[in-house]
């Protein structure tokens, strides 16, 4: 059996960070309206939070799609690798065209589409959560900067104000929106960040279960043998 070559997603997962950052670029912007405002009302505030959910809703399909798209790829494309090493065809395309795409197959790639989105979805959500935590909170922060302008508390004002300018809003938004989860051990993942780890274990997953499931199919058993420290034929 010829090797099977290690695959690359590093286009793939590129395309889908891209997705994320794209959406951070269009939620910023709506919320670069807030200082320039002077504050937010209630009424803006429900208003601008609609603009964002549908930004978020069109993430959620953007990265179904992705899902549904590579890593249905990537298990395939482990499949044809196998059938191509084993020798039982002369090129990849011949090899693509042989896959039966069994209902086992099937089955174990829904299965990580499902994992794949739901992990990712699950970031998302977190971050939904939190630009409604601070839109909400800006809102009551205007009333505040209001109330203490009818009691003369400039100070007070004036530190509040700050928290209401860009520069203050860009800070909670790496600092708080942005962090996708928190893991066990108090990490704080970026959700770019995350959402790359969580996607290139994934296509890997999926590359090895096509290439496990293809081979049982074919009656062929996989084995891993070590070339650490081997004195035998077994050494590659």
């Amino acid at each position: 059996m010829r090797p099977i070559p290690k695959p690359v997603y590093e286009r793939d997962i590129n395309r889908l960070v891209g997705y994320y950052k794209k959406t951070f670029t269009k939620i910023a912007d709506r919320l670069k309206v807030i200082p320039a405002s002077g504050g937010l009302e209630k009424a803006y505030a429900e208003s601008l939070l609609s603009q964002i959910m549908v930004i978020l809703r069109d993430l959620d399909g953007s990265t179904k799609t992705w899902c549904e798209q590579v890593i249905k790829e990537a298990f395939t494309g482990a499949q044809a690798q196998t059938i191509l090493a084993l020798g039982d065809a002369s090129s990849l395309s011949e090899a693509a065209s042989s896959i039966s795409f069994s209902m086992l197959a099937r089955e174990r790639t829904e299965a990580l589409i499902n994992d794949t989105y739901t992990d990712l979805l699950m970031a998302t959500q977190n971050t939904e959560r939190k630009i409604k935590q601070l839109v909400r909170s800006t809102v009551s922060e205007t009333l505040r900067v209001k109330a203490l302008e009818q009691m003369g508390r400039r100070t007070m004002k004036r530190d509040i104000v700050g928290d209401l300018t860009h520069k203050g809003l860009s800070a909670k938004l790496d600092s708080e929106v942005w962090v996708g989860i928190v893991d066990r051990a108090g990490r704080r993942w970026n959700l770019s960040t995350y959402t790359e780890m969580v996607v290139r274990t994934k296509l890997t997953q999926a590359h090895i279960e096509g290439t496990r499931v293809e081979t049982m199919e074919r009656g062929v058993d996989l084995a891993v043998i070590s070339s650490h420290n081997a004195k035998d034929a077994c050494r590659s």
